[in-house]
């Protein structure tokens, strides 16, 4: 059985928000290599979540080449929230 999924942020899905909270406009490999040492992801992995935001509403993408962009923030949650759309 699948795992259930969850409509507010997991903490993997959180500490990437966080990343991309602070950092604003973002690529894929800009968000890894902004992850704590002490707790690293790989590219795929975090390629993965974003997709996983993405389809829960929190981000968008635009591609910028053969980059996925992150750079627009959504007063549409709580709190401030990167939305892959172009500006």
């Amino acid at each position: 059985m699948p795992p259930r999924k969850s409509p507010t942020l997991t903490e993997a899905e959180l500490r990437l928000m966080e990343v991309l909270w602070q950092k604003g406009p973002a690529t894929v490999q800009q968000v890894v290599q902004d992850l704590p040492e002490k707790a690293p992801l790989a590219y795929n992995s975090v390629l993965t979540t974003i997709r996983i935001l993405e389809k829960k509403g929190y981000v968008k993408h635009v591609k910028d080449g053969r980059a996925h962009v992150t750079p627009h923030w959504s007063s549409a949650r709580r709190r401030p929230v990167p939305r892959f759309v172009g500006w």
